[in-house]
């Protein structure tokens, strides 16, 4: 890490990290009251991005009655939903589709897939 450190201001707790990437860009990772922002930056541009992530954290504001409700009726509890962007429907054709609500008697609708491997 270029720079690290953890910070508590205010009851809240966060921290600052800066790592060091390729082609003289820098990793900006910053994390404050829950919240988290990281952006990709050039070293000149380093300052200005902590500053505004700095603000942008330091302005959210939880509604802790709205928090608790949620909690309480255990409207909170999300259920997890694995999706793999790897596993895909197998198709005979080499032709992608991008108007299938269009009904038509010639092929206008259709494209050939390049990236079609069988």
């Amino acid at each position: 890490a270029y720079y690290s450190n953890l910070y508590n201001y205010q009851g809240k707790t966060g921290y600052l990290e800066i790592n060091g990437l390729q082609n003289n860009k820098y990793l900006i990772e910053i994390m404050y009251n829950y919240a988290k922002i990281e952006v990709i930056v050039d070293k000149d541009d380093i300052n200005s991005a902590i500053t505004y992530s700095s603000v942008i954290l330091s302005s959210i504001k939880y509604n802790d009655v709205i928090i608790a409700n949620l909690i309480d009726t255990g409207r909170a509890e999300f259920k997890e939903e694995e999706y793999n962007i790897f596993s895909t429907v197998n198709s005979d054709s080499n032709v992608l589709r991008y108007k299938e609500d269009y009904n038509s008697e010639n092929n206008e609708d259709l494209i050939p897939d390049t990236d079609l491997i069988n």
